[in-house]
């Protein structure tokens, strides 16, 4: 695989660069001296990103000949589009299985031009975890349907060295994600704070640790194959308490069951489950450390 990136003006290929955590990394690229070229899915997002001084490219992740074109003269490749409608694919099974293509192209075309391939992954393919934090060692569970297909190929990838991979927990920070929103506005909308057991913890990241821990995997010589990102890990107690204060929702806990708590959307499908994973791997190998609010703080802006 290529030598690490130098801040000599090298070129970045990002995917879904206008997305919540492809905007971040590509300001985090152009602060220190990368030049962006950036997919996106429309025109509407091609005056943003040409604002920060980053080029363009509108097009589908999923057009080979599009992104072959882009990718050239590119020191590296980030991917963080994802499908952003799952109502567009006839199953799961069949979203699943165009990410996995998405993904063995630019393993190709990253292979064949010799540079290096960041791919966004997410901690939830470690399944439920129990109280203990797991690792990157940890096996791999297949949650939804066809999801093996997506496990198979990341293990795969990993093994050979081909991609290098940043498992996500769930993001948070500046104006939150869609999915988190969705589920602070659903909060405000019930009135009450919904919890299945206070006692389950989840594991979290904020927006802007997460692009320093992409740019600190694209300038390391030899940075781990695979690494979890993630900030802190908190009971769910404490985070639909922040939500709560965020909102001016009070009182006691609403225990629901899991059906109506996974409903509520966002982060809640992870609600009725613990899901506690250790940064530890990416703290020691690349001195990455959180240096932003956590998640009580920054939503409630107390920090």
């Amino acid at each position: 695989m290529t030598d690490f990136l130098k801040r000599n003006g090298e070129t970045v290929f990002v995917t879904g660069a206008t997305g919540y955590v492809g905007s971040v990394v590509v300001d985090r690229l152009m602060e220190h001296g990368y030049e962006v070229v950036g997919l996106i899915r429309s025109e509407a997002d091609k005056q943003a990103l040409e604002d920060k001084g980053a080029k363009a490219v509108v097009g589908d992740v999923g057009d080979t000949a599009l992104i072959a074109e882009a990718v050239s003269g590119a020191s590296a490749i980030v991917h963080t589009a994802a499908p952003n409608d799952p109502t567009k694919f006839a199953s799961l099974e069949a979203m699943i299985a165009m990410v996995a293509g998405v993904l063995e192209n630019l393993t190709t075309l990253a292979r064949t031009r010799n540079i290096r391939l960041l791919a966004t992954s997410g901690t939830s393919l470690y399944g439920p975890t129990g109280r203990d934090p797991v690792d990157e060692t940890s096996p791999l569970q297949a949650m939804m349907p066809g999801a093996d297909v997506l496990t198979g190929l990341e293990s795969r990838l990993i093994a050979e060295k081909s991609a290098y991979f940043i498992r996500l927990a769930v993001v948070y920070g500046r104006k939150q994600s869609g999915p988190m929103n969705q589920l602070i506005e659903n909060v405000r909308t019930r009135g009450r704070l919904p919890l299945v057991d206070p006692d389950n913890v989840l594991s979290v990241v904020e927006v802007d640790d997460l692009a320093d821990l992409y740019l600190s995997i694209l300038e390391a010589a030899n940075p781990p194959q695979v690494v979890n990102a993630v900030s802190d890990i908190l009971t769910w107690s404490e985070f639909i308490s922040a939500i709560g204060r965020a909102t001016g929702v009070s009182g006691d806990f609403e225990i629901v069951d899991p059906q109506t708590a996974m409903a509520l959307g966002g982060p809640s499908i992870y609600m009725p489950m613990n899901m506690a994973v250790s940064s530890d791997l990416a703290e020691g190998e690349l001195a990455w450390e959180s240096k932003r609010p956590r998640f009580p703080d920054q939503l409630t802006g107390s920090a």
